[in-house]
């Protein structure tokens, strides 16, 4: 992949994708709708299913994952990720997927515990009864677990920041835990996937706050096709999952009181700087996190796996920003979103024939 775009819209295709392939994408990602996928291979360019994990079936709270006060919360449209209802309504839907003719391969998104902007007891979790059952299987220890969560929890919200938090005895077993069952669960995605003779993508968070979901680049990279990193930097919308900046933003506003530059210190981010918080969602993070964001990134997952981030069509500087990622030793790059407003933009730069978002890797 060198270029690829995230479709959102819901209009007919086959304008949209020639011309997607007439300025040099060679794939578009998105429904899993029949339609969607053959028109892509009509207009010869890559059609790629993408789907959230842990939606649940139905709008049961049982579904839910559950905060420390025993309470269901829901986080991007998920349920818990080690509820067997959950996790079969989702292994049932990449097995269709996987099967539909003109798909050049299926991305996986959410696949995933809660993060930080989903709320701080949407991610203090989850502590339902499959999680015990699941931790005891693993060999962790879950009152243990219970009790470190649940310390950490009162500490965040009394305003202490998270990287001193974060060192209390049993958060550390919660984090390896969340990244025991997603790494598990990953694996079970791509056998699906693979086994019907397509190729497996996954969209996770960066590697400066993947820990903080259960995502692990080292232990899933064998199990992945194409690796596609959130590189969003400047989304300006508060509690928006995903972004660098806005995870970060949500991270800082749990310790109001503390100098904010802390979160870059846990994010390994440590170059920047800002004088207040709000700073996050003013100004994001710099393009040279990008680079080092997707050079950590290929350091963890290795020289052979196709590394494609994707970044945010409405970047400040998203043609330095492209060129960041290419620094930083990816194999392509993909642009989010594909919608009307966001096509007139890519048109200014793509005028008079001049592909200024042009993505060539030398081999």
């Amino acid at each position: 992949m060198k270029l690829g775009m995230f479709y959102g819209k819901v209009e007919t295709y086959e304008s949209d994708f020639a011309w997607l392939k007439k300025h040099g994408f060679d794939a578009v990602i998105g429904s899993d709708d029949l339609d969607f996928l053959a028109a892509a291979r009509r207009a010869g360019i890559d059609g790629w299913s993408c789907l959230g994990t842990f939606n649940p079936p139905d709008d049961a709270p049982e579904h839910l994952c559950v905060d420390i006060e025993g309470k269901p919360r829901q986080w991007f449209f998920s349920g818990c990720p080690n509820n067997p209802e959950v996790r079969e309504y989702a292994l049932a839907r990449y097995r269709t997927a996987a099967s539909r003719v003109d798909a050049a391969g299926v991305f996986c998104d959410g696949t995933r515990f809660a993060s930080p902007a989903s709320g701080l007891e949407a991610f203090c979790t989850c502590f339902c009864k499959h999680c015990a059952q699941k931790a005891q299987t693993l060999g962790y220890d879950f009152e243990k677990i219970r009790k470190g969560v649940t310390e950490m929890y009162l500490r965040l919200r009394n305003g202490e920041p998270f990287i001193s938090a974060s060192d209390i005895d049993g958060v550390k077993e919660w984090l390896a835990f969340r990244a025991n069952v997603i790494t598990d669960f990953i694996g079970r995605i791509s056998g699906i996937v693979r086994s019907k003779g397509k190729l497996f993508g996954g969209f996770f968070f960066t590697p400066g706050l993947s820990r903080l979901v259960g995502q692990d680049y080292r232990a899933i990279a064998g199990d992945m096709d194409i690796i596609s990193p959130m590189l969003y930097r400047n989304f300006n919308e508060k509690g928006a999952i995903a972004p660098i900046n806005t995870e970060l933003h949500a991270l800082a506003s749990w310790a109001p009181g503390q100098n904010p530059n802390w979160v870059f210190e846990i994010s390994g981010l440590s170059g920047q700087r800002i004088e207040k918080i709000d700073d996050l969602l003013m100004y994001g993070v710099s393009e040279s996190a990008v680079k080092l964001e997707t050079a950590r990134t290929r350091s963890l997952i290795g020289k052979e796996k196709k590394l494609a981030p994707i970044i945010w069509w409405k970047d400040l500087n998203i043609l330095q920003t492209v060129q960041e990622v290419k620094n930083g030793g990816a194999d392509g790059v993909q642009i989010f979103i594909f919608t009307e407003e966001s096509k007139k933009f890519l048109e200014s730069l793509l005028q008079d024939g001049n592909n200024k978002l042009e993505f060539s890797v030398e081999k």
